[in-house]
């Protein structure tokens, strides 16, 4: 899990540094629509004038899978490094142990709400 942990940090700076220049210097955060968003899902069509005029015609499958590992990779890192800082206050076996299936159960559920939300938008 510590690898993963490592792995999933260095993933979540390319992720976010690709989400924040689409969202916020590409399209522009105050230009975003439920429109313009299907577009990016469904087609893969990143398109804005925020800063300079952009657009982007990327696979709609590589544009899908960059928004759910975003999600997946957020949630573990942050869930595991929430149950890290328990762990590291020597709480006891049991607590360690109720953290580790807490933590667990959350990101799922977490998870199962991201992809249900995400896939909202492929919906008419």
């Amino acid at each position: 899990m510590w690898l993963l942990q490592r792995v999933t940090g260095v993933g979540l700076i390319f992720l976010l540094g690709f989400h924040f220049a689409v969202q916020h210097f590409i399209v522009g955060a105050t230009n975003v629509t439920a429109a313009n968003t299907v577009d990016r899902i469904t087609y893969g069509l990143i398109e804005g004038d925020h800063v300079i005029p952009v657009t982007i015609d990327m696979s709609a499958v590589m544009y899908q899978a960059s928004a759910l590992l975003l999600l997946a990779f957020s949630v573990f890192h942050g869930m595991y490094g929430v149950h890290n800082i328990v762990v590291e206050q020597n709480p006891g076996e049991k607590i360690e142990r109720l953290s580790r299936y807490f933590f667990t159960v959350l990101s799922v559920v977490l998870l199962i709400q991201g992809v249900l939300i995400f896939y909202a938008f492929f919906a008419p």
